[in-house]
Order: C-alpha cells, then sequence, then structure tokens
C-alpha cells in the first residue's frame, strides 16, 4: 500500500510540474493604449463631434504625474495589484482613474468622466457613462489671479461593477479630465479664453449642479483644459481549473481515503 502512495505522490508531482511549465501568465496580456488625443487648436465650430481634443492639460492631467504617461486609468480585481490585464466574467474590477494638477485655476471645478462601450456598438454614448466625478477647486470666484499657483497635487476617483457574460470580447474605455469653465464654455460655443476674460455671466459656473455638468460633459468635442485617454479592455469567460488543481485535488483525495482506511485497520 505505502508503494502505491508513493508512486501516486510521485505522479501528482510530475504532472504539476508539467501543468505549472505550460501554464500561460495571464499577466503577460495589457491592454495597450489605442488613442492619445492631439493637442489642437480651437476647432471653428467650438464643438466637433468627430473627436475628443483639448489644449491645455496644466490644470488637469491624467495621470500620476506631470509627465504625459498612459497611467490615468488602472484596474484591479483584489484591490492590490493594478494595471491594464485581462479580466474574467464574475469578477468585480475596481477601475482608479487619477489626476494631476500642475497648477490651481481659477474654475469652480475640475471634472472627470469616462465611458466604457459595453454594448460593441462602435461609439461612447451616454448609456455607456459608467463614472462622473467632481473635484471642488474654488467654491467661489476668486479674489485674486490662481491661474499660475502651483497645485502639485494629484487625486484619485474610483468605481466598481461586476463583469458580466454578456461584455466578453475586446472592448474600449474612454476617459476625460477638464474643468467647469472648460465645459460651460463649451456648451455656448464661446472661446473660453475670451470667455474669461470678457464674459459677464464668467461666474454662472460656480451656480450650476453637479448634474448640469454631467450631462453636458460629453464623449467628443474640444474643450480647453484637460486631457483624453482610451484604453482597450478585454473581457474572457470565468477561466476553467488548470490541470494542476484536478490532479492536487485527486492526490488530496488519494491520501485522504488512505488514512480513513488505515484508521479503520
Amino acid at each position: 500500500m505505502k508503494k502505491v502512495i508513493i508512486l501516486t505522490l510521485i505522479l501528482c508531482a510530475v504532472l504539476t510540474g508539467y501543468a505549472s511549465a505550460s501554464r500561460i501568465h495571464r499577466s503577460q496580456y495589457t491592454a495597450p493604449l489605442v488613442l492619445s488625443a492631439p493637442v489642437a487648436a480651437i476647432p471653428d465650430p467650438y464643438i466637433d463631434d468627430s473627436y475628443p481634443t483639448h489644449g491645455d492639460s496644466s490644470w488637469q492631467n491624467l495621470g500620476a504625474s506631470a509627465t504625459d504617461a498612459t497611467d490615468g486609468v488602472l484596474w484591479s480585481t483584489d484591490g492590490m495589484t493594478w494595471g491594464n490585464d485581462i479580466v474574467y466574467v464574475g469578477q468585480t474590477v475596481t477601475f482608479k482613474f487619477s489626476l494631476y494638477k500642475e497648477t490651481i485655476g481659477n474654475h469652480f471645478a475640475d471634472l472627470l468622466k469616462a465611458w466604457i462601450d459595453w454594448d460593441y456598438s462602435g461609439t461612447f454614448t451616454s448609456d455607456d457613462v459608467t463614472f462622473f466625478g467632481e473635484h471642488v477647486v474654488n467654491t467661489t470666484a476668486p479674489s485674486t489671479d490662481r491661474t499660475n499657483e502651483v497645485a502639485d497635487e494629484f487625486y484619485s476617483f474610483t468605481f466598481s461593477t461586476e463583469i458580466l457574460e454578456e461584455y466578453i470580447g475586446t472592448t474600449s474605455l474612454l476617459a476625460r479630465v477638464t474643468c467647469s469653465e472648460s465645459v460651460v464654455s463649451a456648451a455656448e460655443q464661446i472661446d473660453p479664453e475670451w470667455y474669461y476674460n470678457n464674459y459677464e455671466d464668467w461666474n454662472t459656473q460656480f451656480g450650476l449642479s453637479e448634474d448640469w455638468y454631467n450631462e453636458h460633459f460629453y464623449a467628443t468635442g474640444y474643450l480647453w483644459q484637460g486631457e483624453v485617454e482610451e484604453y482597450q479592455i478585454t473581457v474572457a469567460a470565468a477561466p476553467v481549473p488548470e490541470p494542476a488543481t484536478l490532479v492536487l485535488l485527486g492526490c488530496g483525495l488519494v491520501g485522504l481515503g488512505w488514512m480513513k482506511r488505515r484508521a479503520k485497520k
């Protein structure tokens, strides 16, 4: 009987080693950045529905620093390991959006919005909105100019969602950051720099609701301040147990059965 057990354990070790050697390391599969909108001059008209562009990211930059790195959006399934890896049906995924401010500015709030094309329509619509966040910078119009006042701060927004079977495939996530002033001037189709310096209703932005900003913050069009990044998200079916796991389970059952037989004797 002991020989049978020893042979079984040797077989388990061999099969486990084989399964481990042939295992695919999923951490190698990252979602590449597929779009980073170029800085552009103010188009005419000010709202262009074909693509998203921004003019200056000094006040809102996606990422943990002033460098234009593609680290503005990360996700995790355990709250500890962050990246852009493949996700699986049934997992709860937490998305983290990071925003860096080089300077403070005179606007009411920094705004962040994210869309995920879960229905694979190829476009980002109001149905694809997954998150909207508002970070108040000035509660009232500043009495002194804060345009070049150093901020050098970074903060993040997070939200979690469950990955459904209908999400299987590779789709896109679009994230934009901007300011309240940019959204108001775009909604009114006014040159944002002229709007700041001359428009008598500039203070209007301090009285508008969060819902108003969410409604008028679009996935396309020109916004003076901020930045945009787009990522691919790959969703796969829940993985089946690997051969090594099944072999170890079998070894455990064999060992348990032998112990019970020995106890009876």
